[in-house]
This record gives C-alpha cells, sequence and structure tokens, in this order.
C-alpha cells in the first residue's frame, strides 16, 4: 500500500508502521525483518512523517531489548510503544494469547495465581514508568509516543488517560499512582 502513491495522493502527512517486539505468530521472524526494512527504505525516500507503533506488551524489557537491536541494525523511525489499555487480568491474558504476545504475557500468567488480582482492573503504571525512566536515559531510543490499545475498557482507559494528562498523580520509586485510583479499584503495580 505504500508503495501505490494512494497515501501522497489524499495527503496523508504521517503514518505509523506495525511493528512487532514479541514477534507474531502468523508471520514469520525472516519477513517481519523484511517488511521492516523495505517500510524503513521507504520512509527514506518519502515525504511522509513515518513511525513505527508496537503491538502492545506488559512490561519494559522486551520493548527495550527490540530498540536496542533496530538501534544497532540503523533504524531511523521513531518509535510508539503499544500500551495495554485498563483492563481485568483474565481480559488482558485473553487479549495476549489472541495477539500472539510473546515473552512479557508470562508476566501476567504468574499474577494470575492471585484471585484478587486476576478480577481486578490492571493499569499500565509500572510498564509506563520503566519505559519512561528508560527514555530519559537513552533518547537516542527514539521513543516518541505510545498506543492506547483500550481491550475493551475504553471508558476507564480514557479516565485513566485524562487523570495522567491532567498531572493527577504522584510518582512512587517504582511506580506512580493516580489521585483517582482507589476509587475505580485500579491495581497499578503490573
Amino acid at each position: 500500500m505504500l508503495e501505490t502513491g494512494l497515501f501522497e495522493k489524499y495527503g496523508i502527512q504521517s503514518i505509523g508502521i506495525a511493528a512487532h517486539p514479541e514477534g507474531c505468530p502468523d508471520i514469520a521472524p525472516a519477513s517481519l525483518k523484511a517488511h521492516k526494512q523495505r517500510k524503513i527504505q521507504f520512509s527514506e525516500v518519502s515525504e511522509i512523517d513515518m513511525y513505527m507503533v508496537t503491538q502492545f506488551v506488559f512490561e519494559a524489557q522486551p520493548i527495550i531489548d527490540w530498540v536496542e537491536r533496530i538501534r544497532e541494525e540503523g533504524n531511523p523511525l521513531a518509535v510508539h510503544v503499544g500500551i495495554p489499555g485498563i483492563a481485568s487480568l483474565r481480559s488482558l491474558i485473553g487479549h495476549a494469547q489472541a495477539c500472539g504476545i510473546g515473552a512479557s504475557k508470562t508476566l501476567l500468567l504468574k499474577q494470575a495465581k492471585n484471585i484478587h488480582k486476576l478480577l481486578s482492573l490492571q493499569a499500565p503504571n509500572k510498564l509506563i514508568r520503566d519505559l519512561a525512566d528508560y527514555t530519559l536515559k537513552t533518547p537516542e531510543a527514539k521513543i516518541t509516543g505510545c498506543h492506547l490499545f483500550p481491550l475493551g475498557g475504553f471508558e476507564q482507559t480514557a479516565k485513566w488517560r485524562n487523570a495522567i494528562a491532567k498531572g493527577q498523580f504522584e510518582l512512587t520509586l517504582d511506580d506512580f499512582e493516580l489521585h483517582y485510583c482507589k476509587k475505580c479499584h485500579l491495581v497499578g503495580n503490573r
């Protein structure tokens, strides 16, 4: 689609291309890499502003490892990290299995042993804090944004996002805590 010229014809100025730090069950790793390289090559000759949007992940380390790897390969594009929205742990595990999320799903499965957490709404506070810390220490990583995947919890995700945008949170040692968290029964550490 990128090479058809239709995006330019209709004035599209910015495109986020799919990125799969934890792989994709339907596409072989070699094909994913080849497609990524082809999109990057297109970005170098196009006037369209392009960036990568990752699949959602549940912990920062797989993203950090992937960003380091593509940086070593010479990636010129900015990265927007896929962040899961507010959902129950049970729902998140289901979405992870359906979407082929790999290594970071293990974190969720360990937490599923706690029935309270299984039924409570989960907030990606620790993931955001870890990515923010990494991005501050490593600006060359080119993490410039995030993409929220509501995963069925659109209203709760919107409230969570709006509270952050309004500065209604406190940084803690490993995490951050929203001021409205206690009312919404969110579990912040994930």
